[in-house]
């Protein structure tokens, strides 16, 4: 960057120059043409202004006659930081299966710079299976349709907030997502009819036969107890946590 000086009087006798350790040594000044370059790089997001003091010096007066004028300069940006999402914007989450669309989650990302530099959108990327989740462009509002967790337990997501630079840059986010169970599922025998037979003269606690069963949901909601409606004159038993059915009469 150049920025010309121009001051009256002959340009043989004038002397140009800014005082030194001014604006951090950022600039420097040609001394005979008043030009000023920078003397090393500038970072807006450090220091998006300066002001500065620049003199010339009439050299054939005497004594030597001073001017002064100040110099605004204003850093313009240049899209040099990617988005990042703010600590802690990424945490697991756990969300009830069957629950009404809802907003779960705010993902939220800055950017250093300015302008559409820094207009940060956000977008699902990766892992969204049967789209049961959307997220609001510009707020980073992440909603979910109703889940199953038996058709899907785990979600992995990948978030990414995107600026409006050109070329644009990106951050990611991934979140991870845990249906949590509802007990919505009934309990079913692995065969629709069990027979079995046994000599008459069978001792008390025979087997007779194991029946068995499973459930879809899981944990507490998944625990089976069996448990037989008319046990025909007290003549079988069945054990509430195997299913094993034995002679008892």
């Amino acid at each position: 960057m150049d920025l010309i000086i121009f001051a009256g009087g002959s340009p043989d006798n004038l002397t140009y120059f800014i005082p030194e350790g001014v604006a951090d040594g950022r600039f420097s000044m040609d001394a005979r043409r008043g030009v000023v370059t920078t003397a090393g790089p500038l970072d807006r997001e450090q220091h998006a202004r300066y002001v500065l003091p620049v003199y010339v010096r009439d050299e054939s007066a005497r004594p030597p006659l001073l001017d002064s004028a100040t110099l605004v300069v204003s850093v313009s940006d240049a899209n040099d930081h990617a988005p990042q999402f703010a600590f802690g914007s990424c945490y697991p989450l756990s969300v009830p299966e069957n629950s009404d669309l809802a907003v779960i989650h705010t993902a939220v990302a800055t950017d250093l710079d300015e302008g559409r530099n820094g207009e940060v959108t956000y977008s699902i990327t990766s892992g969204n299976v049967g789209n049961k989740f959307s997220i609001d462009l510009h707020t980073g509002e992440l909603s979910a349709r109703p889940l199953d967790r038996e058709a899907q337990a785990a979600y992995w997501l990948v978030i990414t907030a995107e600026d409006r630079g050109v070329p644009a840059l990106s951050g990611a986010c991934n979140l991870s997502i845990t249906v949590g169970d509802q007990n919505d599922n009934d309990p079913r025998f692995a065969l629709p009819r069990y027979a079995a037979s046994l000599p008459e003269n069978a001792p008390l606690g025979s087997m007779v036969l194991a029946v068995q069963a499973t459930d879809a949901d899981v944990g507490a909601n998944a625990r089976i107890t069996y448990s037989l409606t008319n046990e025909s004159q007290w003549l079988f038993r069945i054990d509430n946590a195997t299913g094993v059915i034995t002679t008892a009469g």
